[in-house]
């Protein structure tokens, strides 16, 4: 194989297509859609577009007519990133493990820890809402407090969204440190102590508020030496499409991926002795309806 030529291995790509940690969960909030150019221009939805309107017609009536809002788009170009890991033939030898493998376990998770923090960046910035879409819980307040109330600004929130949109949320995301003081609460333990369950698991949170699904956000990252949250202490409510595979549907937001992408390729380098196992990958997230989310922040003191 000659210095320059790339050979795109199907193995491994299958295997980094097929990894996923589970510590992610930017994409439960912001689903993947597969798109074919770099460059796309998606809708920013309206609250007409959640909506659920009347269609009954009786025999000889006039037919339901709705002016739906003009439709506003964004300009979005996706990024390309890539890791890649060298292998030195002798290290690749005398290894007890398979190398490669772990050089797509490692640029996976590298690639995956960008993308997490891109959504939470968006999903937990609070100039991404509108005034009446977010709550920064302060002192007493707060869930971790004895006046903190969870159950009651959980359900606003959900009631907000649901009066904004037409919609009910159906997923909660929540930050690991908001997760511990949830789980834990008085008012949530009261509401499961019937129940065979001891523990408030995230599924029986999510029957509590009637939800699909509850998220913990566990990620980390190095920031200089300090391992610190991808997620903070916040909870997202927010409506996100149960299947989709277009960006027209109505949703809160979206991971733009190009078609084709993840992959893993592999090229030689210092004249054959090294071998360098790069994963490529080519995405960016869009927040695509802001009325259909709602942050509540601040959870702990």
């Amino acid at each position: 194989m000659s210095k320059k030529e790339r050979i795109v291995d199907l193995v491994l790509t299958k295997l980094a297509v097929g990894y996923r940690n589970p510590a992610y969960v930017g994409t439960k909030l912001f689903p993947v859609v597969k798109v074919d150019k770099e460059g796309v221009k998606i809708p920013k939805f309206g609250k007409d577009a959640f909506r659920i309107y009347k269609t009954l017609r009786a025999a000889g009536g006039s037919t339901n007519l709705y002016r739906l809002d003009g439709v506003t788009t964004q300009d979005v170009v996706l990024q390309e990133h890539d890791f890649g890991v060298p292998i030195d033939y002798r290290d690749k030898k005398e290894s007890l493990f398979n190398e490669e493998r772990r050089a797509v376990f490692v640029g996976g998770k590298a690639i995956d820890n960008e993308l997490e923090m891109t959504i939470a960046n968006i999903a937990q910035n609070t100039s991404n809402y509108s005034a009446s879409h977010k709550k920064a819980l302060s002192n007493t307040t707060c869930w971790d407090q004895s006046a903190g109330h969870p159950v009651a600004d959980i359900v606003a929130a959900m009631s907000k969204i649901r009066q904004d949109v037409g919609v009910e949320p159906n997923l909660m995301l929540v930050g690991a440190k908001a997760w511990d003081i949830l789980k834990e609460h008085s008012e949530i333990l009261a509401k499961i102590k019937h129940t065979q369950n001891a523990v408030a698991t995230e599924e029986l949170v999510a029957s509590i508020f009637g939800l699909k699904e509850v998220v913990v956000g566990k990620a980390i990252y190095d920031d200089n030496g300090t391992m610190k949250d991808v997620w903070s202490d916040n909870v997202i409510l927010a409506y996100v499409p149960s299947e989709t595979e277009s960006y027209d549907e109505p949703a809160a937001g979206y991971t733009l991926q190009m078609e084709g992408f993840r992959y893993v390729d592999k090229y030689d380098a210092e004249g054959g002795k090294i071998e360098i196992v790069r994963t490529t990958d080519m995405f960016e997230v869009a927040q695509t309806g802001q009325d259909a989310m709602y942050l509540i922040s601040n959870i702990e003191k």
